[in-house]
């Protein structure tokens, strides 16, 4: 899991990132657009342990080819020189995977400095030397109280680094969600307040763990109250496997509850002032899908036009809705359905073909076939693609209806061919949209079978020494209205 990113600006003085033990920034922003940086004790929290390390980090800048991999038993203190690491209980190494570090090295008193570890590791003092200062100053040549990472002599010299970013060996995590649905007085902003609060107490969660949505409904036949709006809010928990599980039984309970609920959630509302009306609530039953965070592939993924969501650093798959999950069944699944539920005749159906070719976590679209009435009125039989036959001609959008899709195909560092596919102006096809992308149910194909769930981790390269880099894995990325 991505956890700290440095800004990209050749001045240490002005692109420096001020040290602090807090949250900084946004975490889920580009890499080198900014500051950015979870809390020291959510850090701390996530670290899962491996080949007897309490933390293992992963350090990338576009500047060197390999990654820096450190497995310490130091915590995580960003206030400190080389954020906390010592020499008694911290090693170092450079490859393009945690497996094929080839070296294991100890580090300089002065902390994580790859042209004086024992053995030495950059004795050429390239851009991959990953400098973080000496000592107290943890930029070099550059303010204290901040850091930055740096090349070597031979890089500048000594040069800040672009697109520097931590990744963390991480615990699995689960998402919860469920939705509301009820009359009340007060704004979007006002039911937000309440209902937050309320699942906080509730599901014994923080604000950050929690996501709610609150949109006005259409359905107003619940509204009985006079100066009252019928909302649909949508929530969101991520937590740790474990608590994740606690959360979804809370979830369902309340579900089940509906009378208790709606008491307990009406009762939230006159604390702060408002009506709701409790007669008319409405629970979703909860559903739980894995995550499985990202990190950076060596050599980017190919990205869509302006228009569409982003499919560089993000999971998989991501649906109308903007939920995001990995696809962890292999086979054929149907991606877009239009309209939704309709078998023999649809407009519009993409069904691709997923294999697993590695580790667990390393999914790809060999096969993609773009079917239907829309289809056939553009060119007979359809839309067909394997990622084997490599286009010559630069990717475009092709419409069907008003929908428009398109397919890149993708390369990992060791010659896999695979497709990514983006489909945009969904919410323009005039009709409900099914398959995965669409309102399709996506928890079952979201769960790793029983033989991946003891190998699951942050990076395929963790798992084995033969798999890929997830984040090389095939992506599918749906935008509804744009």
């Amino acid at each position: 899991m991505k956890i700290y990113q440095i800004q990209d600006g050749s001045s240490r003085t002005e692109y420096s990132f001020p040290l602090t033990t807090g949250a900084y920034g946004d975490i889920d922003s580009a890499v080198g657009s900014s500051h950015a940086k979870l809390t020291d004790p959510d850090i701390n929290a996530m670290a899962a342990a491996l080949d007897g390390y309490s933390h293992i980090y992963r350090i990338k800048s576009s500047d060197c080819p390999e990654y820096l991999y450190v497995k310490t038993n130091d915590a995580y203190v960003d206030t400190s020189a080389s954020f906390g690491l010592t020499s008694e209980n911290a090693l170092v190494g450079l490859g393009s995977s945690y497996g094929s570090v080839p070296t294991w090295a100890t580090l300089p008193g002065h902390g994580i400095d790859l042209r004086w570890t024992s053995p030495i590791l950059t004795p050429t003092d390239t851009c991959c030397r990953y400098l973080f200062g000496h000592g107290a100053t943890d930029c070099y040549s550059g303010p204290s109280g901040y850091r930055c990472v740096n090349g070597g002599s031979g890089c500048g010299p000594y040069k800040k680094l672009d697109d520097v970013v931590f990744y963390i060996y991480a615990k699995p995590r689960r998402r919860v969600r469920s939705k509301f649905r009820f009359a009340s007085a007060g704004t979007a902003e006002q039911v937000t307040s309440v209902v937050t609060s309320y699942l906080v107490a509730k599901c014994n969660v923080t604000e950050d763990q929690l996501t709610v949505t609150v949109s006005r409904s259409s359905d107003l036949s619940v509204r009985r109250l006079s100066a009252s709006s019928v909302w649909d809010v949508d929530f969101a928990i991520v937590a740790p496997t474990q608590a994740a599980e606690e959360v979804f039984q809370i979830t369902q309970d309340m579900s089940q509850d509906g009378t208790g609920t709606a008491l307990a959630l009406q009762s939230a509302f006159v604390s702060s002032g408002l009506e709701m009306d409790d007669g008319s609530l409405s629970v979703t039953a909860p559903q739980m899908e894995t995550i499985l965070d990202p990190t950076p592939s060596p050599t980017p993924s190919p990205t869509p036009d302006a228009g569409t969501a982003t499919a560089t650093g993000d999971p998989h798959l991501r649906n109308v809705h903007g939920q995001r999950f990995d696809l962890m069944k292999p086979g054929r699944h149907i991606l877009i359905n239009i309209p939704r539920g309709e078998r023999t005749a649809p407009f519009l159906r993409v069904r691709a073909d997923a294999r697993r070719l590695g580790g667990c976590t390393d999914m790809y679209f060999r096969q993609l076939n773009i079917t239907g009435s829309w289809a056939e009125a553009r060119q007979h039989g359809g839309y067909h693609y394997s990622a084997s036959d490599r286009a010559a001609t630069k990717p475009q959008w092709v419409g069907f209806g008003k929908v428009e899709t398109k397919v890149v195909h993708g390369r990992t560092e060791r010659g896999l061919e695979y497709l990514n596919f983006y489909v945009k102006h969904l919410g323009r096809s005039g009709y409900v949209v099914g398959g995965l992308l669409g309102e399709d149910d996506h928890t079952d194909v979201s769960i790793p079978p029983d033989e991946c769930r003891r190998k699951m981790s942050l990076w395929a390269p963790v798992q084995s020494a033969g798999s890929q880099d997830p984040a090389e894995a095939s992506v599918a990325v749906a935008n509804s209205d744009e």
